[in-house]
């Protein structure tokens, strides 16, 4: 066995890719958190990417040997687990199973071709390569396909629960999109990577071995980001998202709005219920509330305590929150709060937890920054 330096980059991401992988299965296992499952098992179907190359300049040529035609190949996982991973984080209740299951058909298939083909022996093997000749491409379709067409599968379910969570939470809440878009950025650059060099060598410009590594060498770095943000990010303890069931709501909304008529009525007691969680029980400070738990402690469902928002108090869920929220910071500025703690450190007791955000939304309702508003509470004092 050798280790020169392109086996070096190889061998830090597999390895870091399984240390990050059984470090979020405990996590999972200790704490039930079922997306942290699924990304493990990402992260140690990608690392198999990264198996070939690195094996060849290690001098391990047990690939091609032994194990020549074994299906050691994860391509057709990824796409799945990625698309399964994202379910699962934007929704705790979600598990795989049932029609579920059938994501994984396209590996499992390719798994016991392999494994037919593999068990008749090494003679065999190269025997049935030579007569499938450009057949033996369907598998790298197969991945390119699969790949694709879960990229795009999970963009639009992120977009979808991009417009659901501006709903259910108040905006600037832990819940950010921050650790998606960095998936997906990711997972694209991995395609984009990936591809191109595939359809190069496809085209008759065939790369020799030390161009070729170059791509699973940009992976490896992509795998070891990947290892650390995934393993620092947050999942809600309780996120509900269901995508058909906030279309079809979201439906429902948009005919009211446009036609104006709706068959709907506030009860009166959720309205003086929705008071009462925020001026008494103060919810809003909780940093992590959200529309489905606010909806528990009211003990009416999600969708009444929606239209009765919008309708009775004429706004979203995160355009109610934060006002209370912004008021709750202003009573602490008129008390000269501010001389004995730091604006943000207010901010997050009134339930904020993003300074952009609490900024943003404090000039938009006092038409002035918090610093601002301060200032003037300092001059009232004075002139008193």
């Amino acid at each position: 066995m050798i280790i020169n330096a392109y086996a070096v980059p190889l061998i830090v991401g597999f390895v870091v890719s399984w240390i990050a992988a059984i470090l979020i299965l405990i996590r999972s296992i200790r704490t039930a958190r079922y997306s942290d499952a699924l990304f493990s098992a990402l992260l140690i179907a990608s690392s198999f990417l990264l198996l070939e190359y690195m094996f060849g300049y290690m001098g391990i040529n047990v690939l091609w040997n032994e194990m020549l035609y074994f299906p050691y190949e994860t391509s057709l996982l990824i796409g799945p687990l990625f698309y399964l991973y994202f379910r699962a984080q934007i929704d705790t209740n979600f598990r795989v199973k049932g029609k579920q299951w059938l994501h994984f058909l396209p590996y499992v298939l390719y798994v016991i071709h392999r494994l037919i083909v593999f068990s008749q022996g090494g003679d065999f093997v190269r025997s049935y390569l030579d007569m499938i000749g450009i057949a033996g491409y369907i598998d790298l379709a197969a991945s390119f396909l699969s790949n694709v067409i879960y990229f795009i599968l999970t963009l639009r379910l992120y977009r979808v629960y991009r417009n659901w969570l501006s709903n259910e939470m108040p905006e600037g809440s832990s819940f950010s999109f921050q650790w998606f878009k960095v998936l997906l950025l990711f997972i694209f650059l991995s395609i984009i990577i990936m591809w191109t060099f595939t359809t190069i060598n496809l085209l008759g410009f065939p790369l020799d071995y030390q161009h070729n590594v170059w791509q699973y060498i940009l992976l490896s770095a992509i795998l070891v980001m990947l290892s650390f943000e995934g393993y620092a990010q947050k999942q809600p303890m309780y996120l509900n998202f269901r995508p058909h069931e906030r279309l079809e709501t979201s439906r429902d909304e948009q005919a009211s709005k446009e036609t104006g008529v709706t068959d709907k009525t506030v009860d009166p007691q959720l309205e003086k219920k929705v008071v009462q969680l925020m001026e008494d029980q103060r919810l809003y400070l909780n940093p992590d509330i959200s529309l489905s738990v606010f909806a528990l402690e009211s003990g009416f469902s999600k969708s009444d305590v929606s239209y009765c928002i919008n309708t009775v108090f004429h706004k979203n869920f995160s355009q109610f929150v934060n006002e209370y929220r912004v008021q709750e910071v202003c009573t602490a500025l008129d008390r000269g709060d501010h001389n004995q703690f730091s604006l943000l450190g207010i901010a997050m007791n009134a339930g904020f937890n993003s300074k952009a955000t609490f900024n943003r939304v404090f000039k938009e309702l006092k038409q002035m920054t918090p610093l601002q508003y301060a200032q003037q509470v300092e001059i009232r004092r004075s002139e008193k």
